[in-house]
């Protein structure tokens, strides 16, 4: 037995006892008693303590170092021991006393920012939130110093978007951030009086389970028989969890009120189930076939949402089987109603809530921000003023209180820093896969008029799910589109939509 076939045998006892970790996460997520949450805490820290242990062990570094010199290695060896060989890095620059004092502030913030943010003040919050962002930065710079780079933000960056550094990404959102804007500014005035009311129709749960049912029928998602790889269940946050090659489960959220809330997050979901599950089985094991970076997943999972779930082709096919379902709430919406109304251009503070257009901007807004943190540009205690002025000058929105702007999302109190341009990236890489695809098989969107998705289904699947991890971002999309990243794709997508939607 060769270095490198001990190595992945360590990793693949690793990747055991992280899908046992996913499935105490699902049920955690879905059906864990709440007197159980403490002890459920110490198996899933037990559990990442035991792979951790594995992965910065004495005997794993010198498996790679050996792995690295064998002799007529295959590319998917090079590529599995490279995936390793980083993730090492990563987690050995790290001390263990610098983890716990990590877990303990980020714990701390994260608690505080849930009190601050129920009492609508930033204050509260904000010496803990300087106190995080001094650790982030640290880490930072183990990063940086562990990878060889000489910026701490694009250390962190790099340890999520191999390939990626916060000067290429600033250009490319750049690119596109006028184009955006000026699409918000001219488009949005024309949804004013679009009819919206039938959106917040009561909607039973059982329903909204059978529309989600058959969205996923469409996307060939097996959830049910004998031959079931996967489950739909409901949370608070809707999200994917695999717990191992043939068990991929999506979950979404049903708002009686919102019935389309379900809709989307269901195809969102879906997409990274498709993803999970459309890998090469013969790579089942490697390092390779897991390896997935924030702005990949995104873009398969927003293009599923957006470039699928949002399109008229996608509906003129679906809205007739959305109407049995839901029955004479919808009898008299016609389908150009309901179109204009799920598409709606309206800048809003929310992320969450954002449409297809304001969507990126949201992201820049963070990104740039974050930016500005770890050059020096601004502090902890100015973010406030910093974002409310940002959403003033990108989309004319006026953010009501701090709750709603600077502390809507959780990343910055908790873990996620130089995790936001994902999503961004993720849209863009999305609308230039969706010309490749149109390109390839110009006729996918009239099967997709008829109800199925078979044929583009299966070019996801031979062009992008196949490849996994075997690339780095950027040649991922070139080896997918056969073009290097190009964020003109993304403000040519959202023209040429809204131009026929409204």
């Amino acid at each position: 037995m060769t270095s490198y076939d001990r190595l992945l045998e360590m990793y693949q006892e690793m990747e055991l006892i992280r899908s046992i970790s996913s499935v105490l996460y699902w049920d955690t997520n879905t059906s864990l008693p709440p007197m159980g949450l403490e002890h459920r805490s110490k198996q899933a820290g037990y559990l990442e303590e035991l792979a951790h242990r594995i992965q910065t062990s004495e005997t794993y570094g010198q498996l790679l170092q050996e792995a690295k010199s064998l002799p007529e290695l295959s590319d998917l060896q090079k590529r599995d021991i490279e995936i390793l060989e980083r993730s090492f890095l990563l987690n050995t620059a790290l001390s263990p006393e610098f983890v716990r004092q990590q877990a303990k502030q980020f714990n701390t913030t994260l608690e505080v920012w849930k009190k601050a943010k129920s009492k609508q003040n930033f204050d509260i919050v904000r010496t803990d939130l300087e106190k995080s962002f001094q650790l982030v930065r640290q880490r930072g710079e183990k990063f940086a110093q562990a990878l060889g780079l000489n910026d701490p933000f694009d250390a962190l960056l790099s340890s999520r978007e191999p390939g990626l550094n916060a000067q290429f990404v600033a250009k490319t959102f750049e690119h596109v951030k006028k184009d955006l804007v000026a699409i918000v500014a001219s488009l949005s005035p024309k949804f004013e009086g679009v009819r919206t009311d039938f959106l917040s129709i009561q909607v039973p749960k059982h329903i909204q389970q059978s529309v989600v049912e058959a969205i996923s029928d469409i996307f060939q998602y097996p959830y049910r028989g004998s031959n079931a790889m996967g489950r739909i269940d409901e949370v608070e946050h809707p999200l994917t969890i695999g717990c191992g090659p043939k068990d991929v489960r999506i979950t979404v959220k049903y708002d009686e009120s919102n019935f389309t809330r379900s809709i989307f997050a269901g195809c969102h979901e879906l997409g990274h189930a498709i993803d999970r599950l459309g890998r090469n089985p013969d790579w089942e094991g490697h390092p390779t076939n897991s390896f997935r970076t924030p702005s990949i997943a995104e873009c398969y999972s927003r293009f599923t949402e957006n470039k699928i779930g949002k399109s008229q082709e996608f509906w003129e096919g679906f809205y007739p089987t959305l109407q049995k379902l839901i029955g004479s709430p919808l009898k008299n919406i016609e389908l150009d109603e309901f179109l204009l109304a799920t598409n709606r251009i309206i800048p809003h503070p929310s992320r969450m809530k954002a449409d297809e257009v304001t969507y990126l901007l949201h992201i820049i807004i963070r990104f740039e921000i974050e930016q500005m943190l770890f050059n020096g540009d601004i502090q902890i205690h100015e973010l406030p003023q910093v974002w409310n002025q940002k959403y003033h000058d990108y989309m004319g929105v006026e953010v009501q209180n701090d709750t709603e702007g600077v502390m809507q999302d959780l990343h910055w109190y908790s873990t996620y820093w130089a995790y936001f341009q994902g999503y961004g990236l993720g849209d863009i890489m999305g609308s230039q896969m969706f010309y490749a695809m149109t390109k390839e098989i110009g006729d996918w969107r009239a099967e997709l008029r008829k109800g199925s998705l078979k044929q583009g289904k299966e070019w996801l699947e031979l062009k992008a799910f196949r490849l996994a991890g075997y690339f780095d971002p950027l040649d991922l999309i070139e080896s997918i589109t056969k073009e290097k990243l190009n964020p003109t794709y993304h403000v040519r997508y959202l023209k040429e939509k809204y131009q026929k939607l409204i």
